[in-house]
């Protein structure tokens, strides 16, 4: 893996503390659904890469639409616990700004990112949204949901009942912020939304690599 900031180091470390109990907790494996119906209407078939795969909440909508699937993910915890349930799933321990380093270019028809490039700081997205556009095909699909706000930092969460205090750095992006980023990666938005969730507001998008 590819040396980590220590800001990315703290959330690692977090997740592998808080795996089972981030599992358990986030257990609504229908969470992105709606999400991925219109991404597969963009893409309905072909090799993905699930950036940031957690412990496989979103596998199923791939395996069972026929998808050749690949997981990324740098927690080795929740890998063990997706291969435990999914022996099948083709699996990679990495972190996001290893990709360059491990696939051959154009080797996917499409990306899916769902709350994971939030983890990365600013300074480096457009290095780690041009590693992942290499990797994927010309005209090649994706989705990226990161949550609305200003800037980045470090967040604390009370989580009662963890084995772990809940330590994450977060980017937080407005739309027309993040669109900028996309289209300086020579990454197309083809569809933007916005989805309520508690007290946060995801940002969602749907993008071409041209």
């Amino acid at each position: 893996m590819q040396q980590m900031t220590e800001r990315e180091r703290i959330t690692q470390e977090t997740y592998y503390a808080i795996a089972s109990d981030w599992a358990r907790e986030h257990g609504n494996t229908e969470y992105w659904r709606q999400e991925f119906e219109m991404f597969r209407r963009m893409m309905p078939r072909g090799r993905v890469l699930d950036i940031g795969c957690g412990y496989g909440r979103d596998y199923h909508f791939f395996r069972d639409a026929g998808y050749d699937y690949v997981g990324l993910d740098s927690c080795g915890n929740f890998l063990a616990d997706m291969h435990a349930r999914f022996p099948e799933a083709k699996l990679v321990q990495a972190n996001m700004s290893s990709i360059p380093n491990l696939f051959r270019e154009n080797s996917f028809n499409g990306f899916w990112a769902a709350a994971s490039l939030l983890h990365i700081e600013k300074k480096d997205i457009k290095g780690v949204l041009n590693g992942i556009k290499r990797k994927v095909r010309p005209n090649g699909i994706g989705f990226i949901s990161l949550k609305k706000g200003e800037g980045e930092r470090i967040v604390r969460m009370e989580r009662e009942g963890w084995a772990s205090e809940d330590v994450r750095f977060f980017a937080y992006y407005h739309e027309r912020e993040f669109t900028k980023i996309l289209i300086d990666c020579g990454i197309a938005p083809i569809g933007i939304h916005k989805r309520e969730a508690h007290e946060d507001t995801w940002l969602e998008f749907f993008v071409k690599c041209i």
